[in-house]
């Protein structure tokens, strides 16, 4: 099963701040994530080419429908991107995050950086101090969001952002946090915006911690940063996609070839 997973910036404007192809294998219990940096160039005649403003652009109006044309925009670029069309997309407003972490007692995390942004006008504030500490909801809230402060940007947050969800499966996977469990994903349903029925998420919340982290491999999409018309973006090598996503997550028989892409480049 393939699942498009997207972290929503509202205090941003809307925009899909994080993207997560993941694929679950039922047979051999792994499960495979390939990040889409948010600013990935893309084949669109809006006027941003970045992928993370794909789905404000095409969501419309009506707010009855906004939720599933925007997904299904966002579905069928990530399906030109990689050549794998999500089965499923689960949407994740950045204040589950510290529902959730709140929930099971907070997460044992080591900061690899002091952390520090101001942004009144998104009611963001982040002060972390780098090294191992229990994280609380708003400041695991804090580390997943902050970017600014590192070379490579939205990059090293990704990578920062798979750390830490390696680091808290394990340990809500372990005997203390069982107990714990239903009671917090009952906690962050109201922040959840999915075409998964609860069963669903019941039975993939159980897969996703049966699987543990030895049985889990994250990774960023092949590519590099560069600068293109006036803006920073992320240029998709299609080679090193093929590539990444035939070794790790291609649901098909066939595997997917450059010719199977619609990747543009600067």
């Amino acid at each position: 099963y393939t699942f498009l997973l997207v972290g929503k910036d509202t205090a941003g404007g809307g925009n899909t701040d994080t993207m997560i192809l993941l694929t679950y294998d039922t047979v051999n219990k792994k499960m495979y994530g390939l990040s889409l940096p948010r600013d990935t160039m893309v084949n669109v005649s809006t006027t941003s080419k970045r992928l993370n403003a794909v789905y404000n652009y095409n969501k419309g109006k009506d707010k009855s429908t906004q939720v599933k044309n925007g997904m299904a925009a966002l579905k069928k670029e990530v399906s030109r991107l990689t050549g794998i069309t999500p089965d499923f997309y689960v949407i994740v407003e950045w204040e589950a995050i510290g529902k959730l972490v709140d929930a099971v007692g907070g997460v044992e995390f080591e900061v690899p950086q002091d952390m520090y942004y101001n942004d009144p006008a998104q009611n963001l504030y982040i002060d972390l101090k780098a090294g191992l500490q229990t994280l609380n909801g708003e400041q695991a809230m804090g580390l997943v969001r902050y970017r600014s402060g590192y070379a490579t940007a939205d990059v090293q947050r990704m990578s920062v952002q798979r750390d830490f969800v390696s680091a808290a499966i394990d340990q809500w996977a372990s005997l203390k946090s069982i107990p714990k469990l239903p009671q917090a994903l009952a906690l962050v349903q109201s922040s959840l915006t999915t075409d998964l029925s609860t069963g669903n998420i019941v039975w993939l919340a159980g897969a996703l911690l049966r699987a543990s982290t030895e049985n889990m491999v994250t990774e960023t999409l092949s590519g590099s940063g560069c600068w293109w018309n006036g803006g920073s973006y992320y240029a998709l090598d299609p080679a090193g996609v093929a590539e990444m996503v035939n070794t790790y997550c291609n649901p098909y028989e066939q595997e997917v070839t450059t010719a199977d892409l619609q990747i543009r480049l600067p």
